[in-house]
C-alpha cells in the first residue's frame, strides 16, 4: 500500500469508528430509553400500589386493635375506608402489564385478612365466641405480610 492510500484510510477509517460509536449509541440510548419506560409506566406504579395495599392493612390491623381495646363496634364502619383503598390500588394494580397475577394473589390474601379480622373482631365486640376466626386472623395476616414484603422488595 502506498503512502497516498494510507493517507485517505485515516478520515475513512476515523468515519468508520464513528458510525460504529453512533450505531453503538443508539442501541444503548434505545434500551435505556426502553428501561426508563418500563420504570416509569409499570414499575414504579406498581410500588405505589403496594405501598397502598400494606398501609391499608396496617390501618386495618389498627383501627381493629383500637376497636377490640375500647369495646367500639362503631370502628368497624371505619374500616371500610381501608379495605376500599387497598381494593382501588389492587385494580390498579391489576391493570398493569405482568402484575396481574401478583394483584391477584395480593386480594385473595388481603381479603382473606379482611373477612377473618372484621369477623374475628366483631365476635370479639359482641361477646360470641370467635370460633376458628382468630387463628384464620392470624393466618392470612401472615400470609399478606409475606406477600407485601416480598413485592415491596421487588419494587427497590
Amino acid at each position: 500500500m502506498n503512502f497516498r492510500t494510507k493517507i485517505w484510510m485515516l478520515p475513512a477509517s476515523a468515519a468508520a469508528v464513528f458510525m460504529v460509536g453512533v450505531a453503538v449509541s443508539f442501541i444503548v440510548g434505545n434500551r435505556t430509553s426502553n428501561v426508563l419506560a418500563h420504570l416509569q409506566e409499570v414499575d414504579n406504579p406498581h410500588a405505589s400500589f403496594v405501598q397502598t395495599v400494606d398501609r391499608s392493612a396496617e390501618q386495618l390491623r389498627l383501627t381493629l386493635q383500637a376497636a377490640a381495646a375500647e369495646g367500639d363496634a362503631d370502628k368497624l364502619k371505619d374500616t371500610q375506608v381501608m379495605v376500599s383503598a387497598a381494593h382501588d390500588a389492587l385494580a390498579g394494580m391489576e391493570k398493569l402489564p405482568e402484575k396481574t397475577q401478583i394483584a391477584r394473589e395480593l386480594a385473595e390474601a388481603f381479603d382473606a385478612y379482611q373477612t377473618s379480622s372484621i369477623g374475628a373482631t366483631r365476635a370479639l365486640l359482641t361477646s360470641q365466641p370467635p370460633g376458628d376466626l382468630v387463628a384464620k386472623m392470624q393466618s392470612s395476616l401472615g400470609t399478606l405480610q409475606k406477600l407485601l414484603e416480598q413485592r415491596k422488595s421487588e419494587a427497590e
